[in-house]
């Protein structure tokens, strides 16, 4: 049953990542935005049909987009939960207040409290950190999670990042570098591998099946094994900036636009989830599917 939207409001961004989707040709850079009607009119059609908990924003930068507390307001009336994928570097103090007011739950990417390696691969390190501190002056830390990517470059960085989430209460999502470029796994060294799945072990020790640590040991070894069932498709549906509606951020089988009819986008997602109910061949195997 789906429970989650994720809009991608956005591919445009005010920083230039080196390893971002759209800086990589792995997404197209389709410069296209989400228009508010695109949005408030496809959520409200689907929230009559379908019980939905959550939403995620995301882009490209989400905060770039000037409706978007007037879309948080909107939506906050029609699901329980928000949560906005952001760089942070657009967070001002009275937009701030807003978030919290709203009790919007931020995912903000901080790679390395290293100036020079953040500067060189996102940028704009010290108003990242500003904001952090706003955030934790604000005593809203508790709803702040901090995405980090780890890198071979990055990987000797990443218990300092760990250490300060946990002194300030934000919380931590790790990722392994997803580029082809000179942060690539790929081009690492057997200590870089052998540190980085250290770090994944031992930060996810909580997860009775360590999730986490068995996604990065499969990537990181290059390990083969086939999807058995596509659990996040199963709940999600996601919007694209040009308003076409996929079952996952990464497969891109189209489901619709969201203009059409909520019931014939549902029964191709319910034809989607059976041709992904046994084992099959998915492009991105890095997946928590796998497992």
């Amino acid at each position: 049953m789906i429970n989650q939207l994720g809009f991608i409001l956005t591919s445009k961004c005010n920083l230039k990542c080196h390893y971002c989707y759209y800086n990589n040709d792995i997404y197209p850079s389709l410069n296209d935005n989400l228009k508010l009607e695109d949005i408030t009119s496809f959520l409200e059609r689907v929230t009559e049909v379908i019980p939905v908990k959550s939403l995620l924003l995301t882009g490209g930068e989400p905060l770039s987009m000037g409706y978007i507390m007037e879309l948080i307001v909107f939506a906050g009336s029609r699901v329980r939960d928000i949560m906005l994928l952001t760089n942070g570097t657009l967070i001002t103090e009275e937009l701030l207040q807003q978030l919290i007011a709203h009790r919007v739950h931020l995912a903000i990417t901080l790679d390395s409290l290293n100036e020079a390696y953040t500067d060189q691969y996102r940028g704009r390190y010290a108003k990242v950190m500003e904001v952090l501190h706003m955030i934790y002056e604000q005593h809203y830390s508790d709803h702040v999670d901090l995405n980090v990517t780890v890198s071979p470059e990055n990987v000797d960085h990443i218990d300092e990042v760990i250490a300060y989430a946990e002194e300030r209460g934000f919380g931590v999502n790790l990722n392994l570098m997803d580029s082809e470029d000179l942060l690539s796994w790929n081009k690492a060294s057997t200590p870089e591998i052998d540190k980085a799945l250290t770090v994944f072990k031992g930060f996810y020790a909580f997860e009775e099946r360590q999730y986490h640590y068995k996604l990065a040991e499969f990537t990181l070894k290059k390990q083969t094994r086939i999807i058995p069932k596509c659990y996040f498709s199963a709940k999600t549906l996601i919007i694209d900036s040009d308003r076409t509606i996929y079952p996952c951020f990464h497969n891109k089988s189209p489901l619709g636009q969201t203009t059409d009819s909520v019931l014939e986008i549902m029964d191709k997602h319910g034809e989607f989830i059976t041709r992904h109910q046994s084992c099959f061949n998915c492009y991105r195997n890095a997946c928590f599917s796998l497992f």
